[in-house]
């Protein structure tokens, strides 16, 4: 479904240039949950901005669903990136003068779907989230984990293939990055790709396939390997 071939990522700061990614493959299937690992720095952020089209690699080629990302304008990587990717950050992004309802709808109003559509879509996934009494808070009104259950209704209302989850539960306490996680998993049960970037062995350990960041370079793990390393049980 998506794939990476010699991708790579340079940042520029007055002359000084930083690689924040070296020429890396990498390949993503229909309904996988990809944890990517590493210290902060390793390149795990910069590997999914590229994977959501917020930032254009240097060199090599990005295949999303059969189209190479490099051939398309900007008004088609906009819509791509609209339809195909939903997004989840650590510090959620909700739009603090609005209500959860609000928030959760904007994404469809760009969408131009029929208000009737998007008044079902929201409320189903409100209570997908359980928010339903929710509707009218402001964000500041909620929990840390329940506006980040907001942001991944927000990420999934316009029915994405892929969600990009950066450090989804680094602002959060024990029980709320447990309902965070939880429903994720289910979201990838229901067949939604879930790509999350965390530095968190016990978070990895909840997805399907571990890929370690580290210089801006991939390299696929297992978590024995990390249990071994850092002196974990599993």
């Amino acid at each position: 479904m998506l794939e990476l071939i010699g991708v790579s990522k340079n940042f520029r700061d007055s002359d000084v240039i930083t690689q924040a990614l070296q020429p890396i493959d990498l390949t993503v299937q229909l309904g996988e949950f990809i944890s990517f690992i590493g210290p902060s720095g390793s390149g795990k952020t910069t590997l999914l901005n590229v994977l959501g089209l917020l930032e254009t690699p240097c060199s090599g080629d990005y295949v999303f669903a059969g189209k190479n990302v490099s051939t398309l304008n900007d008004k088609e990587k906009s819509r791509l990136r609209n339809r195909e990717i939903g997004y989840v950050f650590q510090s959620f992004h909700l739009l603090p003068d609005f209500c959860v309802y609000d928030n959760i709808e904007m994404p469809l109003r760009y969408s131009k779907m029929h208000s009737n559509l998007r008044r079902k879509r929201v409320w189903g996934l409100l209570e997908q989230v359980g928010l339903s009494d929710f509707a009218k808070y402001k964000p500041s009104q909620l929990s840390g984990g329940q506006q980040q259950k907001a942001a991944i209704a927000r990420a999934l209302v316009t029915e994405p293939a892929v969600i990009l989850a950066d450090e989804p539960t680094g602002n959060l306490d024990l029980n709320s990055s447990a309902e965070v996680m939880a429903l994720l998993t289910t979201l990838n049960q229901q067949g939604t790709t879930i790509l999350m970037a965390t530095h968190n062995l016990d978070l990895a350990q909840q997805s399907k396939r571990v890929i370690e960041v580290r210089d801006g370079v991939i390299k696929e793990r297992c978590l024995v390997h990390y249990a071994s390393r850092w002196g974990i049980e599993l």
